[in-house]
């Protein structure tokens, strides 16, 4: 029982301060922490919710019992991160699974569920206002030529500057200047290396730095948020980090000296793409990002020579291939997965379906919406 939740909360910031003191004095005196049911990083994480029930209690006409305070607390801790409510528990020293029905049954007391949601929101709110605006890198290159000390680069650096920024060679600078070009290249490495802890400090790195040759490719594109600095592109580490995360990047190169994806259905058809990745043809596939590229030079000669798969029989009327059914390209992630969830449909009888030579065809319209509903599944998986 909490009889009163704002006192509560005093006692929490205590104890969070207590602990503290006793972390610094156990750490001073080389004494191994005690076990202790309520970590400070819990009581971090579990106060805000506590404070910002009164917050929002104090608004409602009506006046909440314990346990109904107790059950929409820990509804916003739960909203918000389901492995808060063990710290929760410890700190009322509440069972989890008494503090889980609360949970349950305040879904069916409006008014419960309305002050949990309105504490997560608010607690959201909060966080969301901590979070560092972005800025793109255009912003912080601009800001950085911006706030350059003055003194730091020489008349004669600061018209080099101006002259690369308007996209002049170092030839066109040279005959400007009265100098050699290879004169304007030592002076653009003083000037790099006199900007470069600036640069830093705007959160910028060289895209060469990285050692990915995609970045440089997606930065030419406009497919990765990046400048030029100097004649350098640069990005954040979180742009690059995000952009060589992503799963199958399209290699830009590839394509601009006349390879092809292999998953391009205008020019290489389903049935040619099946027989390309076969083994006769394995030293002339490109891979590069688990991606599949052929040039076109070869694949006219394939066309020409009309190399085609082992042919299968019809699929009977009004039915088609299970596989083809799959609204996704070959070389997708999830179509293997979606393609092995509903043979096993199949297989358990759920739907009707013809084999025929260990192919398995169907009608599209029985199956789509199976399809449809575990692309959607998978979805959800991977933005949560």
């Amino acid at each position: 029982m909490i009889p009163n939740l704002r006192l509560y909360t005093q006692v929490a910031i205590l104890r969070m301060l207590k602990y503290s003191t006793m972390k610094t004095e156990r750490e001073n005196n080389h004494i191994d922490p005690e076990n202790e049911n309520v970590k400070p990083e819990g009581l971090k994480q579990i106060a805000p919710f506590i404070s910002l029930y009164n917050e929002v209690i104090g608004e409602q006409p009506d006046t909440f019992d314990p346990e109904k305070s107790k059950a929409a607390i820990a509804l916003a801790v739960m909203t918000d991160n389901p492995e808060n409510l063990r710290h929760l528990s410890d700190l009322w020293q509440t069972p989890h699974e008494q503090l889980l029905v609360s949970i349950r049954d305040s879904y069916y007391d409006s008014q419960i569920k309305q002050v949990g949601f309105e504490i997560f929101d608010r607690k959201k709110a909060q966080d969301e206002a901590k979070k560092p605006k972005s800025i793109s890198v255009a912003e912080r290159v601009e800001q950085l030529f911006a706030n350059l000390p003055p003194d730091l680069l020489t008349e004669h650096q600061q018209l080099v500057v101006e002259y690369v920024n308007a996209g002049m060679t170092n030839e066109q600078i040279g005959s400007l200047l009265g100098i050699k070009k290879q004169s304007v290249a030592v002076i653009l490495v003083q000037i790099r290396e006199k900007i470069d802890p600036l640069v830093k400090e705007a959160g910028l790195m060289k895209l060469s730095s990285f050692h990915n040759a995609a970045l440089k490719s997606a930065a030419r594109h406009g497919t990765l948020d990046a400048e030029k600095i100097l004649r350098m592109y640069h990005t954040t580490s979180e742009n690059a980090k995000r952009y060589i995360k992503k799963e199958r990047i399209i290699d830009q190169e590839l394509l601009d000296v006349g390879y092809i994806l292999l998953t391009d259905r205008s020019q290489v058809s389903e049935a040619e793409y099946h027989t390309l990745l076969g083994k006769k043809h394995k030293s002339d596939i490109v891979r590069k990002n688990n991606r599949a590229y052929i040039s076109q030079e070869y694949l006219e000669k394939f066309k020409t020579q009309k190399i085609k798969r082992k042919s299968y029989q019809k699929p009977p009327p009004g039915q088609k291939l299970l596989i083809d059914c799959i609204p996704l390209p070959p070389d997708h992630p999830d179509r293997g997965y979606i393609y092995r969830m509903m043979l096993y449909r199949i297989k358990k009888g759920w739907i009707s379906s013809n084999q025929i030579q260990r192919r398995w065809f169907v009608v599209e319209e029985d199956v789509l919406p199976e399809i449809n509903a575990l692309m959607e599944k998978k979805e959800a998986m991977r933005r949560s």
